[in-house]
């Protein structure tokens, strides 16, 4: 059993996000959050890669910059949040674009 804060080979980060998503049915939004969420590129990533922990409001009060919104993505990339690759830069623009100061 790997405990929190367990050392993942970056080999094995995407497979095990997609399996527990998978398993666990964490890539559907809450309905009020999924409604909430505004309109834009990244949406969908939003919606599948955040809002399955978290919702809407507390996100838009980070109000951070893209450095900030850099940080806050790579922190939950680090504790196992499954953001595609190729479209982590989409989800922080939108991020920038909808909860920036």
């Amino acid at each position: 059993m790997v405990g929190w804060g367990a050392d993942i080979a970056g080999s094995d980060r995407e497979e095990l996000s997609r399996y527990l998503a998978e398993m666990f049915n964490n890539t559907r939004p809450r309905p009020s959050s999924a409604q909430a969420a505004p309109e834009g590129k990244a949406k969908n990533v939003f919606q599948t890669s955040c809002l399955g922990c978290h919702d809407v409001t507390p996100t838009a009060r980070i109000k951070a910059d893209r450095a900030g919104w850099m940080r806050v993505v790579e922190r939950m990339v680090n504790w196992g949040a499954y953001i595609p690759p190729e479209r982590k830069e989409d989800l922080i623009d939108y991020l920038v674009t909808n909860f920036t100061q």
